[in-house]
């Protein structure tokens, strides 16, 4: 190909594809903010990059110790078990016993037996008793959560050989398991639909489980109720990280409207303790937190998309795209991330930095993927 592209035609091609307002941003003075994020503020407004931002001593995970697992009695008949990057259920209540999810971490392997940790903390949790019905929940589809599945079953199974187990998920999470070449996970023989259904263990303990999505397209929102002053417990994965912000890209979520979506599912119920998945036990202010967190992202992102300026994009070297001599001559991908994107995702990133740096962990290393998604959202859904 001749090489007779212009600035102006590769600028008007992107612009095109991005919806982009030629209209400067403009930067807020603050005096109200931790000195980290004080500091990174202003080398972000002299061109320079972040230092990384120290945790918030609240968002520490506390150390897995003395053993490689925490137990912690929840309310009766319910414990959570950590190993330091998952969080999962535990239930037990006369000869039931149920577990939420089985998360498959480098934390959770053992050299003999099961090759799950979980095992170990079922055992824990039984203390001898032996359960005549065992039944497994799958809160979705994605193996980090249920890749010890087919360990753990076949223990229950060899150790328990008189005992029902029942394993429950949705549709999705069925054909994700049947489809895998891994067999990591063992196939739901109790399928949850729509309409959502409840697992009893007895004496006011019940599992409620619906479908919600916000991570992938099916997720489950397991809910506990309250039962006689026994507090009310909501487990909902990869969505909330309790003292975090999100996962990269929001978590990978598949649907930025159900992300944002499913706080309030969630916040409608009646709970105390919130199980997210990973790092650590949250409350409903989690939830809030991360709800508010979401919609400042949103309008960020949409900041981003509306005020990034040809000043914005020349200074990234989008006349480089133009120029025949430049190694970046015609390359389109260059002009649309590394320039009007970047341009973008910078403005949404400072005002994020500003408001949570000083609340939330990772931040500064989650940002930029975070606004990539809110920007993309709002260009392909205004």
């Amino acid at each position: 190909m001749a090489k007779t592209i212009t600035v102006s035609a590769l600028l008007s091609l992107v612009l095109v594809l991005l919806f982009v307002h030629h209209t400067s941003a403009t930067a807020t003075n603050r005096t109200d903010l931790c000195p980290a994020v004080a500091e990174c503020i202003e080398k972000l407004d002299d061109g320079q990059q972040c230092d990384v931002l120290p945790v918030p001593p609240a968002s520490l995970i506390p150390q897995i110790s003395p053993g490689p697992f925490r137990l912690t009695l929840l309310r009766s008949g319910v414990w959570s078990y950590e190993d330091g990057a998952y969080v999962s259920l535990i239930l037990y209540r006369k000869g039931r016993l149920a577990l939420l999810d089985f998360p498959d971490s480098p934390n959770s392997n053992t050299p003999t037996g099961s090759m799950t940790r979980l095992t170990d903390a079922a055992m824990q949790v039984l203390n001898g008793s032996i359960p005549h019905r065992i039944d497994m929940v799958y809160s979705h589809d994605h193996y980090d959560h249920i890749g010890a599945a087919t360990r753990f079953f076949r223990f229950a199974r060899s150790t328990f050989p008189r005992a029902k187990i029942l394993i429950w998920g949705t549709t999705e999470t069925k054909r994700a398991i049947r489809e895998s070449e891994s067999k990591r996970a063992v196939v739901p023989n109790i399928i949850v639909y729509k309409r959502g259904r409840t697992l009893s263990l007895g004496g006011g303990l019940r599992v409620r489980m619906t479908i919600a999505g916000g991570h992938s397209g099916k997720d489950l929102i397991l809910y506990i109720p309250p039962y006689r002053g026994q507090k009310g417990i909501v487990m909902h994965v990869d969505v909330v990280y309790p003292g975090w912000v999100p996962f990269t890209s929001l978590g990978i979520t598949e649907d930025v409207n159900a992300y944002l979506g499913v706080h309030e599912k969630i916040l409608r119920l009646n709970f105390d303790i919130f199980i997210a998945g990973h790092v650590l036990i949250g409350t409903e202010e989690d939830v809030r937190r991360n709800q508010a967190y979401t919609r400042n992202l949103l309008e960020a992102g949409a900041v981003g998309a509306r005020t990034a300026s040809l000043e914005d994009f020349a200074k990234l070297g989008f006349g480089r795209v133009g120029d025949p001599n430049a190694r970046e001559f015609g390359n389109l991908w260059f002009a649309f991330i590394r320039v009007v994107r970047k341009a973008q995702v910078d403005i949404c990133s400072r005002i994020m930095i500003e408001k949570w740096g000083c609340r939330l962990a990772g931040l500064d290393v989650m940002i930029e993927s975070h606004c990539f998604t809110a920007v993309t959202h709002t260009l392909l859904s205004a």
